[in-house]
């Protein structure tokens, strides 16, 4: 295996076997109230060439359209051992293994990207640390991790943060793949990456895009934002060919025309956004114009989320 990448942060270490799983730490999710972990079960799918996806499903999660976030892991298995992209929630990294194990059955994880801070992406971090793997992030989202704000609870572990932090693109070939991490400045958050599995001919997008019926989200809590949105889904609509998978980080996958159409359907909302605040209006008077009444149609669940946070963008 060999890896580049145009700054690194810290120096990578070779990672030999994994032990047993540890114990999960409890975690909450929206609202605060958690779930029944225990019947939640973990789905492996393979996409294409070698790459396969896990995700959680139960109540409360996936397929559930109203139900909690629940991000999709990435996998690439292999004699040079396992490359994982995000982590799930923290109680679930015990099922999370025993899935790779199904696909892998030595579970030897070596490496696991993070594609941005929401728990359901990061929150089983440590677990993972402690089995050895070695985490990689975004400067920004390490740096974010490691607040105890971002969960309201004690400073993480340092075997929870990242070991390796990139800021350009960096290429990972094991397994006779060729895996490339691509950073998107100011996008969903401030420490997204794109994962994109060249051979395989997949991309996953994580939250940058979302294919679970729910607008887009502009975190701009977390350094999000809608020029950073735009410019991210429209690096990922021309990165991929007719042919290419692209994995979002909820909902089915996709093609590329539903990344342009969503892309599309920004354009056309920001800038009905952009022709009220023009006119003087309020917050709550372009809540109450219907901007999105078209989109809303299909389906889109959230618009208010989506509509405020274009105009608190667009207001600046």
């Amino acid at each position: 295996m060999t890896f580049s990448n145009t700054r690194l942060f810290c120096a990578m270490m070779l990672v030999a076997g994994l032990g047993l799983p540890v114990a999960p730490a409890s975690a909450q999710g929206p609202g605060g109230a958690a779930p029944d972990y225990s019947k939640v079960e973990i789905k492996a799918e393979k996409i294409a060439g070698n790459v396969y996806t896990l995700r959680a499903f139960g109540p409360d999660f996936y397929p559930s359209p109203n139900g909690r976030p629940s991000g999709t892991i990435g996998v690439l298995p292999g004699p040079e051992g396992v490359f994982m992209v995000d982590a799930q929630f923290a109680p679930l990294t015990d099922k999370v293994v025993a899935a790779i194990k199904q696909i892998q059955p030595d579970g030897r994880i070596r490496f696991l990207v993070n594609t941005h801070v929401h728990a359901d992406h990061t929150s089983g971090d440590e677990n993972f640390g402690k089995l050895g793997v070695t985490l990689i992030a975004r400067e920004n989202l390490r740096k974010r991790l490691a607040l105890p704000a971002r969960e309201g609870g004690p400073l993480p572990a340092a075997v929870g943060l990242p070991m390796m932090t990139v800021e350009g693109p960096m290429t990972f070939r094991m397994n006779g793949e060729e895996v490339r991490i691509i950073p998107i400045q100011r996008a969903h958050t401030d420490g997204d990456v794109i994962v994109q599995f060249v051979k395989a001919d997949v991309i996953m997008t994580s939250d940058l895009f979302r294919a679970d019926n729910a607008y887009p989200n502009m975190d701009l809590a977390n350094g999000g934002s809608l020029a950073g949105m735009l410019e991210g889904l429209n690096i990922v609509a021309d990165m991929a060919s007719p042919r290419t998978t692209i994995v979002p980080g909820h909902g089915p996958n996709v093609t590329w025309q539903a990344v342009a159409a969503q892309r599309n359907m920004i354009v056309t909302v920001r800038d009905r956004v952009a022709a009220l605040i023009k006119d003087k209006k309020t917050q709550e008077q372009v809540l109450a114009a219907g901007v999105t009444a078209d989109f809303d149609k299909t389906g889109l669940q959230n618009p208010a989320r989506f509509v405020t946070q274009l105009f608190q963008e667009l207001s600046k």
